[in-house]
């Protein structure tokens, strides 16, 4: 499954993978984007945040629904592209079947008088099985978190220059992606210095990936609407950049997995290993050589052990062990 390229467990960790197809499903909408599992399901968000619902022990999709935060498809700033969801393990009521869900909204770096468009739609997903044995999903909208630096200047570096925060660089060029750590008590904003979409190449030599903690908000206390500022960052760190295009991932064990890449040549599909307590990429997946490297990969996730990740095209695949990526 794999080809081994180096192996230093004071070094990054480079490996070549092929990957498995693991499912494959008829779409509902045409730009598929996040996944997320828990349990036995996955769901699969489209760009509007319309999800397709997959029961993972028989491959196929048992239900569609529509996200609280669905916007429907469009171009406008404020749309739910929906790239990035990831499960927490917190549930909203005690009896609730699946823990909070935490979609990254928003189509635009750009912001408004709240804050960026790249929002975090904290989300109850709700179950129900009818009459018939069909299960049916929904979800609530319970929080709203939205990072806002309006009013903050930053330096010739992006350092902020109040000195509440100087410490710390601008997190994002403008759209984050958020990732919930509630043993913690942290919520990761992921991003990068300069867009990863190739317009910017001229800044490579200045470009960083960047993973800036904030501590976490409880829906259950914070109210629908929570801001974060640039003073309410708790620590940062950057890291090299050398995959371009940032699409989704996961949370996993201490680590961020995120991929990168349209499926093209000059955008080749990858995924980079971020361990946070080290404060640096551990691990690179290059996928150049998989049985996907023509798809566009979206985001990953960790099913059972193995790291799945899904592609535009309709199709997951597994890279194997997740163990074997540390």
């Amino acid at each position: 499954m794999r080809k081994e390229k180096q192996l230093d467990k004071k070094s990054i960790v480079t490996r070549s993978y092929r990957g498995d197809l693991f499912a494959e499903f008829k779409k509902s909408a045409r730009s598929l984007q996040g996944m997320a599992i828990y349990g036995n399901y996955a769901f699969l968000f489209y760009h509007g945040a319309s999800c397709d619902v997959m029961d993972l022990c028989a491959k196929e999709v048992i239900a569609n629904f529509h996200a609280a935060s669905c916007t429907g498809v469009g171009g406008g700033p404020q749309i739910n592209h929906a790239n990035q969801a990831v499960f927490s393990n917190t549930f909203y009521e005690p009896d609730d079947l699946f823990p909070l869900l935490y979609i990254t909204a928003g189509n635009s770096g750009e912001a408004d008088e709240e804050g960026y468009y790249g929002r975090c739609m904290v989300e109850r997903i709700l179950m129900e099985t009818d009459e018939n044995g069909q299960k049916k999903f929904s979800s609530e909208l319970v929080e709203t978190i939205i990072f806002n630096d309006n009013h903050w200047s930053a330096d010739d570096n992006r350092h902020y220059t109040a000195e509440a925060a100087s410490e710390f660089e601008r997190p994002c060029w403008g759209w984050p992606a958020f990732f919930p750590d509630w043993e913690n008590n942290r919520l990761y904003l992921f991003s990068s210095r300069y867009r990863t979409n190739g317009r910017f190449r001229a800044y490579d030599a200045k470009n960083a990936y960047i993973i800036t903690a904030f501590p976490l908000p409880d829906p259950r206390k914070s109210g629908d609407i929570v801001k974060l500022y640039p003073n309410d960052i708790l620590n940062q760190f950057s890291t090299e950049y050398d995959a371009e295009v940032t699409q989704g991932g996961t949370l996993y064990n201490g680590r961020i997995y995120y991929t990168f890449g349209f499926g093209r040549e000059d955008f080749p599909d990858k995924i980079r290993v971020f361990d946070l307590s080290e404060r640096r990429i551990v691990a690179k997946l290059e996928l150049q050589d998989s049985i996907f490297a023509n798809e566009e990969i979206e985001s990953c996730q960790v099913y059972k052990e193995m790291l799945l990740c899904n592609t535009k095209s309709g199709r997951i695949y597994n890279l194997g062990p997740v163990a074997d990526m540390e």
